[in-house]
Parts: C-alpha cells; structure tokens; sequence
C-alpha cells in the first residue's frame, strides 16, 4: 500500500463507500434512535415526578375538619372503660409542630398521661385556626 493512484487514498475512499453502502442497506439512521432514547428517558422521569407527587399527597392529612373533631377522631379508637369507671374529665396541653402533628405536653390524669400521648403524640392533623408551637389546652370528658 503506497501513496498513489492504488495506495492509501484509494482504500480510504473504498471503506467509506462501504461504510455509506452498509448503512444504506439497513436503514440505519442515528438520529431515530436518540429520539427514542430522549423520548424514553423523558418518560422515565415525568413517571417519577407523578409517582412521587402521589406519594407525597398519600402521607398528608386531606380532612377538612376542625382540629377538635381531628383530635376527637383520634381518642375514639381508644377503649376507655377499662381505664376509667366513672365519667372523667380531661385538659389535654399539646402543641402543633411545623410537620402538622401534634405532640402532647401534658394531662392533668396522671392514670391517662401514658395512654393519651401514645394515642395523640406524632399523629398528622389538618391545621386551619391554630398556630404553630404555640401550647393548647382542650377538655375532653371521657364516659
């Protein structure tokens, strides 16, 4: 192989005719397939961004009830006969922290402290009137 009319020029020229003929053959065409493959990673990632959105919508409180009523719903699920046997008022202190949940401070029962912070403390609630970090107090009569 030399320089000339049978040297290198010519087995440059010959493999990139077989190059354009091989490719021409199979229709092969780059730019479809990095469409395709922006196409595919664009749909990965808006399938994320909902998946994550619902996620984040699942583990938040969507009740438009009043704090009370929240608090309310949250004691109903306790059975109180065991504990109590008359009918027994209760002032709950707690507050609401900046993740919407609240967090017991105190009870004025010394038998129901125990019971109601593990009931109340930590649980989500919808916030519309009360500001955060800030001490409440709610009686609530236990029959």
């Amino acid at each position: 192989m030399g320089f000339g009319k049978n040297g290198a020029t010519s087995d440059i020229i010959f493999a990139s005719l077989e190059y354009t003929i091989l490719f021409n053959n199979f229709n092969f065409k780059p730019y479809k397939y990095i469409k395709m493959k922006s196409v595919k990673s664009l749909l990965a990632v808006v399938c994320f961004a909902m998946i994550s959105n619902f996620a984040i919508a699942a583990g938040t409180p969507n009740n438009k009830k009043p704090e009370g009523a929240q608090i309310q719903a949250y004691l109903k699920g306790i059975d109180f006969n065991k504990m109590v046997k008359a009918d027994t008022k209760v002032n709950i202190s707690f507050m609401i922290n900046a993740q919407n949940e609240i967090l017991v401070v105190s009870t004025n029962n010394k038998v129901l402290d125990g019971v109601l912070k593990s009931a109340l403390n930590y649980k989500s609630i919808s916030v519309s009137e009360l500001e955060y970090n800030k001490i409440y107090t709610v009686p609530v009569l236990l029959k």
